[in-house]
């Protein structure tokens, strides 16, 4: 189990005394043709795996990715292609990984873009990012820090 504590965002704001205003980024041209997506979702939860309570995180980040791809001005064909809650296990995570970005035995064309959630805090058992580090092939500098800049514009 996860021993981590919450603090509630007010909490946190009122400990807050700097307000950061980032910059907006440059707009990207949208992609010529179509961009096949084949989506992976993978929630890291040792409650949630045990039924003790319902992911949400995984069905709103579904939610999120479709109304984007369905918006004006997007070029994608988007497929939630596998979803999966496991327990905060480096194993049980980097099977589902592995399995996900590898050509199924079945000929099911492999996830293009794996997003996961959870077991990212700093309890010992939180050990997604290492486990995910572990099986990059390419990794990719900036994308993560792109991703926390425009998580914390949006807060």
């Amino acid at each position: 189990m996860s021993n981590v504590c919450c603090v509630p965002e007010e909490e946190l704001l009122q400990q807050s005394n700097a307000v950061t205003v980032l910059p907006a980024l440059p707009a990207v041209a949208p992609p010529a043709a179509d961009v096949e997506i084949r989506l992976g979702i993978l929630t890291v939860s040792d409650r949630a795996s045990q039924g003790v309570y319902t992911d949400e995180s995984g069905p709103e980040i579904a939610r999120c990715m479709q109304q984007f791809a369905a918006s004006n001005g997007t070029r994608w064909k988007l497929t939630v292609a596998r979803t999966a809650v496991v327990a905060d296990e480096a194993e049980a995570i980097g099977c589902e990984l592995r399995g996900w970005s590898e050509p199924a035995a079945t000929g099911c064309a492999p996830c293009n873009l794996i997003l996961t959630t959870g077991g990212t805090g700093l309890a010992p058992r939180d050990v997604t990012p290492e486990v995910t580090a572990a099986l990059l092939d390419r990794p990719t500098p900036g994308i993560p820090e792109l991703l926390l800049r425009e998580a914390i514009r949006h807060e």
